[in-house]
């Protein structure tokens, strides 16, 4: 019988190989920026939830107590009185920022019973105390009888409060302070938390006066849907120096006009080379001060941001503390009403080399925080946003 020819096997060639992997590269190369579009496309969408369930919880909120949670000094709070002085209320009360307030209203009822019962702790052990201080971690003495409570208070990180593009706001070093995304707005001028005396956010003080901002539906004469009650604003590490522009503070010594602080922007996401620039914001969330839980709508999103003064501590100055994200192109807003929008780095900010504006026979200092400012945003769009009673325009968008 006839043998049978071998089969004979052909191996790949060197070149071959080299192609073929040179192929898989391409091909890798080709869909690894469509994977992580991916995975920035489902950030995003549960960053939009997160402020959909904030703006939520605000009207749920107004549902229960017939206003609003004020950004600081909130009667909630300040209800609590020292032990030997009922008509004293426990120290730093009024730091309490309004994402505190909203604990019950995103499934934290649990931590937000923690926090009252610390409190009413303090003040029925304690004869002179600090409270339940959002600024202080671990354990607390609360006074002449030593009693201790204890404070994980502003340790607590609140999944909630953390959008996932935020790179940084899940960092907890050994300063152990939990961070937020998520700020309140205190309106279109530059403000402080305590010595604004020009409210025109829905989280501002009132105007004209030293009480806090206690906003109802009716004072929102603007409407709910035009109004912005929460924004992004990316967390910063807890550090004096960072010079990276959407979480960087600038201490400018003197502030001026929106341009003047826009004017430290540098190149490649970083301030201008020298710049003064601070980290910390965002970096309580349980800290009513607009550096930890607020921002202004006077510059752009995505743009710097500035504080009076030039020392460690400044930035808790009456400043711009800029909305940010690092979502492609804007960040997203939560209205009063409970809707949801993204915001656009290129809205409209009308005139931003303004210090001042003449209406009428009266000239206001946009930067004085004596004067009273009443009436349309000089800050376009985005500064009608921002305010609760202006009667402008929002179009644009």
């Amino acid at each position: 019988m006839p043998r049978k020819a071998k089969r004979l096997t052909r191996a790949f060639t060197l070149v071959e190989l080299l192609v073929v992997i040179a192929i898989i590269g391409m091909l890798v190369a080709l869909l690894l920026p469509a994977v992580q579009a991916a995975r920035e496309a489902a950030r995003r969408m549960q960053c939009t939830n997160n402020v959909k369930q904030l703006s939520l919880a605000m009207m749920t909120y107004h549902d229960s107590h017939n206003r609003f949670p004020a950004g600081e000094g909130d009667p909630l709070w300040m209800s609590f009185r020292r032990q030997n002085d009922p008509n004293a209320t426990l120290g730093h009360m009024e730091l309490y920022s309004f994402l505190v307030s909203l604990l019950p209203y995103i499934e934290q009822n649990a931590f937000y019973e923690s926090i009252v019962s610390a409190n009413q702790q303090c003040s029925t052990t304690a004869g002179q105390n600090d409270g339940f201080h959002p600024g202080n971690h671990n354990t607390h003495n609360v006074g002449q009888n030593g009693a201790a409570v204890g404070c994980p208070f502003r340790g607590v990180p609140v999944v909630a409060f953390r959008c996932p593009s935020d790179g940084l706001v899940a960092q907890s070093p050994n300063d152990r302070m939990a961070r937020t995304s998520y700020h309140g707005c205190w309106g279109d001028l530059a403000v402080r938390r305590d010595s604004d005396r020009r409210g025109r956010g829905i989280f501002s003080r009132a105007r004209g006066g030293n009480a806090p901002g206690v906003r109802t539906i009716s004072s929102v004469t603007d409407g709910t849907s035009n109004t912005l009650a929460i924004s992004e604003s990316l967390a910063a590490p807890d550090v004096r120096d960072d010079n990276r522009l959407k979480i960087a503070i600038v201490r400018t010594g003197t502030l001026g006009s929106p341009q003047e602080c826009a004017n430290f922007r540098g190149q490649n996401g970083m301030l201008r080379d020298g710049t003064d620039g601070g980290g910390r914001k965002g970096v309580r969330w349980s800290h009513a001060a607009l550096c930890f839980s607020g921002f202004t709508t006077t510059l752009p999103p995505n743009s710097t941001s500035c504080v009076n003064g030039s020392g460690e501590w400044d930035i808790e100055n009456v400043g711009y503390i800029t909305a940010s994200s690092n979502h492609s192109g804007g960040v997203n807003g939560g209205m009063l009403d409970g809707s949801v929008r993204f915001l656009s780095d290129s809205i409209n900010v009308g005139d931003q080399s303004l210090t001042e504006i003449v209406r009428g026979t009266q000239t206001f200092n946009l930067l004085q925080h004596d004067q009273v400012f009443t009436g349309n945003s000089p800050f376009g769009v985005w500064g009608a946003l921002g305010s609760i009673d202006g009667a402008e325009s929002t179009s644009g968008l």
